[in-house]
């Protein structure tokens, strides 16, 4: 059998930026992958008092309509050596994801 196939490829560019007078940042990428929509991601993250995250984010064009589109997180700095962090996306396929995660320093 001599059939060519193409190897899956995808591009991403992203940016972030942090504000200057508030502790927050805005970040995008832009997805491109062969043979798919190409997507793009806005997200944006608040530390309140260096101690609670506040984060969401969204995909547009939206998988399957605008609430599957939007995830929400939060984190938790304990001094400075652990992190907790929690997010919830509804998502088209799968179901509802959710993800826990400690992040520990030394």
């Amino acid at each position: 059998m001599n059939s060519k196939q193409r190897e899956p490829w995808s591009i991403k560019l992203a940016t972030g930026y942090n504000l200057k007078n508030i502790p927050l940042t805005l970040a995008t990428d832009y997805n491109i992958n062969a043979g798919q929509k190409d997507t793009l991601n806005l997200g944006a993250e608040l530390w309140i008092l260096d101690l609670l995250a506040l984060r969401m984010g969204a995909e547009i064009p939206s998988p399957s309509g605008f609430l599957s589109s939007l995830g929400f997180g939060i984190g938790l700095n304990l001094l400075d050596l652990y992190q907790f962090d929690y997010s919830f996306s509804p998502h088209s396929t799968l179901g509802t994801t959710q993800r826990f995660s400690l992040i520990v320093k030394f």
